[in-house]
């Protein structure tokens, strides 16, 4: 009986392909994890001015100062006075704090991260 050699393990190209890909997660990776943490940041501050009693009776000028305070504590760079909005209402105060960063990864090649995180202080 004749047998046909199979050929075992990977080709140079199917090598390659695994390597670029690999590269291109970790360089994504690299890329988003600083902006993600930061991110956390952000929501930190405002959970953190959540738990605070008598939020409320603050005026918005106090709470925007009160709110930068933390962000600088928490290292936050990407947030400014405008993405910052403040609404009251009669029982509720509304935090909230919309902004997007530009990530350039290769190139002309730029990623687009887009957050909105908001509190409610009663």
């Amino acid at each position: 009986m004749y047998w046909i050699k199979r050929q075992d393990g990977l080709t140079v190209i199917s090598i390659l392909f695994i390597v670029v890909l690999l590269g291109t997660a970790v360089l994504l990776t690299f890329r988003l994890v600083p902006i993600y943490i930061e991110h956390f940041g952000v929501v930190s501050s405002l959970k953190s001015m959540e738990k605070e009693p008598d939020m409320h009776a603050k005026s918005p000028g106090e709470l925007l100062e009160m709110l930068r305070k933390r962000l600088e504590i928490n290292d936050v760079k990407r947030v400014t006075k405008e993405n910052i909005f403040i609404k009251r209402q009669q029982r509720d105060t509304h935090i909230q704090i919309a902004y997007e960063v530009q990530v350039p990864v290769v190139s002309n090649i730029s990623l687009l991260v887009t957050f909105d995180s908001s509190v409610t202080l009663h």
